[in-house]
């Protein structure tokens, strides 16, 4: 019970940031933003593959 209540918690609170978020700022700062956290994850999983193929033993 208390795990599904954290959840929805959670749930609730980013979306209220994400509400406040598209609130007060411009549509321009929401797409850059949203471009560079996908080159992020991008980025990182690509550094994962080449690491696990070249540097783990």
């Amino acid at each position: 019970m208390k795990k599904k209540l954290i959840f929805w918690v959670v749930v609730i609170v980013l979306l209220i940031g994400l509400g406040l978020w598209l609130k007060y700022t411009s549509f321009g700062v929401t797409v850059v933003t949203i471009l560079v956290g996908l080159g992020g994850i991008v980025l990182g999983w690509i550094g994962k593959i080449l690491y696990d193929r070249y540097v783990k033993e």
